[in-house]
């Protein structure tokens, strides 16, 4: 399906043999706009109810060019993959330097800040409630793409397929001032998923390991001859006849 917003460049559900696989091609996590309207949250929210009424028994999420983005919007796509039990349940900690922690000590009695998954309602109920979901990840996977792979990862069963991520397991927050042009982006939190572990900072090693850069023929997005996309639906067929 073609994309109404830059976040996404296609989404669409694949029928091989009994299976129906959705794959999503995700660009950036990209959220809010001016902090009045959610046109990113919404476009998800569609394709994953779209997953869900197609009835799909497995998902491919694609984020070999995804260097991240928003935090919001990461969480927001965990509880759109999870089965209900996870939801509303936390996901997460940020970590941040001694001042903020005495502070949220203070303020909410632990150091970090917990992150939760969004809860069944803020979802629209179009979860799709997986086990076990699939990533196509390569060097330039980072940040929020890994934060996602690293946030599932003790919930359900995850693949990977590609080559080593990134290996960014830092976040940031813009400071400005409408007095001035420039505006900083300074390191400000590590981030961890429930079980307090850290996308590694050599990066994700994927399970499938494959070079895209090294085929000498491309495929447009979605074609099931392009070779990253060829060897994870591979991959499921072949679980499924184990």
């Amino acid at each position: 399906n073609k994309s109404y917003t830059d976040a996404v460049s296609l989404d669409t559900i694949y029928r091989i043999r009994d299976k129906k696989i959705g794959y999503l091609v995700y660009n950036s996590f990209l959220d809010g706009l001016d902090g009045l309207t959610y046109p990113y949250r919404t476009e998800l929210k569609k394709i994953f109810g779209n997953f869900r009424n197609e009835g799909i028994t497995d998902l491919i999420i694609d984020l070999r060019y995804n260097h991240g983005g928003y935090v919001s919007i990461k969480l927001l796509m965990s509880s759109l993959i999870l089965p209900d039990e996870f939801l509303g349940e936390k996901g997460g900690y940020q970590s941040y330097n001694r001042h903020i922690a005495a502070e949220l000590l203070k303020q909410t009695g632990n150091k970090e800040e917990i992150l939760y998954f969004p809860d069944k309602h803020a979802v629209g109920e179009n979860n799709v409630g997986l086990r076990k979901v699939y990533f196509i990840i390569t060097g330039r996977s980072a940040s929020a793409s890994e934060s996602l792979i690293n946030s599932l990862a003790p919930c359900i069963s995850v693949v990977t397929v590609g080559a080593t991520s990134t290996g960014k397991n830092v976040g940031s927050y813009t400071l400005k001032d409408n007095q001035f042009e420039w505006q900083l982006q300074p390191i400000t939190f590590y981030y961890f998923n429930r079980e307090h572990q850290a996308v590694p900072e050599t990066g994700i090693i994927p399970d499938i390991a494959f070079n895209e850069n090294e085929i000498a023929t491309w495929h447009e997005w979605g074609d099931t001859n392009e070779m990253l996309l060829n060897v994870t639906i591979s991959q499921i067929v072949e679980d499924d006849l184990v």
